[in-house]
């Protein structure tokens, strides 16, 4: 009898704790980014090609398109593409 008591208020103590518990999380579908494949070579960890700092996050880099070399997508994406690959203009006047 008192083993019927006591799992019966072990039953009603547990369905207590749950009602404050929030809801799980929903699955993530087929179409979530993290299930795709990867978009190239990973950039987290490479140094940049201009400010040699580390790429920390892979959203933070890109490759330049001319030379394949990592840079940071902001402030060294830029200065890389005018330092690096000049824009050739017109012969100079004599």
């Amino acid at each position: 009898m008192v083993g019927l008591l006591l799992g019966f208020a072990l039953v009603v103590i547990a369905a207590r704790a749950m009602r404050g518990q929030p809801p799980k999380a929903p699955v993530a579908g087929r179409d979530d980014p993290r299930w795709q494949k990867s978009a190239g070579e990973q950039l987290t960890g490479k140094s940049c090609a201009e400010c040699n700092d580390r790429i920390l996050m892979e959203g933070d880099g890109r490759r330049c398109k001319k030379c394949r070399k990592p840079v940071h997508k902001k402030a060294c994406s830029k200065l890389h593409k005018a330092l690096a690959h000049p824009i050739a203009g017109p012969a100079p006047y004599r």
